[in-house]
């Protein structure tokens, strides 16, 4: 619909059929190629089709006799469902630190997914070599806001995977890069954290923009960098290490309020704080959103056409008014000029006529 109007358009509420649909979710499937046993070649040739094949928890249970006790997924008993995914989107091959790049060079292939509610937690719990699933917000370009990641440096998947087995309240294992650790709900993550990593201080922040820390001490662990932070009066997470120099390490932190300033001291120094990116992604979306067959309809309308020849003739006549502007400002300057040199030439004129007369003798 093309509201062309000033008024307010809605449809009639008498007219709107009942429709049943199923309860979704938004998440993203990984496949790591270092991990996984299916044929790359097979990956890189039709991507999803191998996830269906591959992944035994992508597929539907279609014996009548089961009893919910295999692989496959098993719909709610209200729930009809035809396929577990109702939508795929923003396929990508990309390498293992998140550069996109072709499929035969790729270290991993993911996609967002849309998924029946009644599916998320057997995704998430399906263990398959190289398979991830990941909850994400409605539109897919953040993380889901009722679940947190612990990450478990210096451990491999297999460790992890022993962790979250005999571990209450572990939903799934993750990773990220070449990093593994272990999801949970987030009413659950401060728990879970003091389990799991007794060490390390618990902060909770929530990620809003990502910060650049730099130079910081050499030999500067995660545990100083809290302790820096509650001095510095800044809620702020440390994230990760990033590439340092001579000068110093640095570190990657977030936050949802800015740092107290861009140079704070440290050790008889000062840490440069930068900001990296925020968390959030703007997106914007197009004015009309239709098939280019109805656009050339709708802009083949006379009143469309009368209202877009109307704004152009208005920015026509914005760049004439520029232009006659620009046109009698240069001329004023060059008349300016001219009147300041002619007043300099009447000037030297009389100077040289007061010079050259001689002194009258009696």
């Amino acid at each position: 619909m093309l509201q062309l109007g000033d008024e307010t358009v809605q449809l009639a509420a008498a007219n709107i059929a009942e429709v049943e649909t199923v309860d979704v979710v938004t998440g993203r499937i990984s496949l790591f190629k270092d991990e996984a046993t299916v044929a790359w070649e097979v990956v890189a040739q039709a991507p999803i089709k191998a996830l269906l094949q591959y992944v035994p928890a992508l597929t539907l249970c279609r014996d009548s006799a089961c009893k919910g006790d295999c692989q496959f997924f098993h719909p709610a008993v209200d729930e009809s469902v035809e396929h577990i995914f109702m939508n795929v989107w923003a396929r990508r091959f990309s390498t293992v630190d998140g550069s996109r790049t072709e499929a035969s060079n790729a270290d991993l292939f993911q996609a967002l997914v849309r998924i029946p509610s009644s599916a998320l937690k057997h995704l998430q719990r399906a263990i398959t070599p190289g398979y991830y699933f990941e909850p994400r917000s409605g539109d897919g370009y953040n993380a889901h806001a009722g679940f947190s990641v612990i990450w478990l440096p210096g451990k491999d998947r297999a460790q992890v995977l022993r962790i979250a087995q005999t571990t209450d309240k572990v939903v799934a294992i993750t990773r990220l890069n070449r990093r593994f650790g272990v999801r949970v709900r987030e009413s659950d993550e401060p728990a879970v954290h003091k389990l799991l990593k007794p060490e390390v201080e618990y902060v909770k922040v929530r990620i809003a923009a990502k910060f650049r820390l730099h130079p910081l001490p050499h030999g500067m662990q995660r545990k100083h960098l809290v302790a820096l932070l509650k001095q510095w009066n800044w809620a702020a997470r440390p994230l990760q290490v990033l590439k340092g120099d001579a000068a110093g390490s640095a570190w990657e932190v977030g936050s949802d309020v800015e740092p107290p300033g861009q140079a704070l001291a440290a050790a008889g120094s000062y840490v440069l704080i930068s900001k990296l990116r925020d968390a959030s992604t703007q997106h914007r979306s197009s004015g009309v959103t239709a098939p280019p067959r109805t656009k050339k309809l709708l802009y083949d309308d006379p009143e469309v056409r009368a209202d877009s020849s109307a704004g152009k003739a208005q920015q026509a006549d914005v760049g004439q008014l520029r232009t006659e502007f620009t046109q009698v400002l240069a001329t004023s300057n060059s008349n300016l000029q001219q009147d300041i040199s002619r007043q300099l030439s009447a000037q030297m004129q009389q100077i040289e006529s007061l010079l050259n007369k001689k002194p009258r003798t009696e």
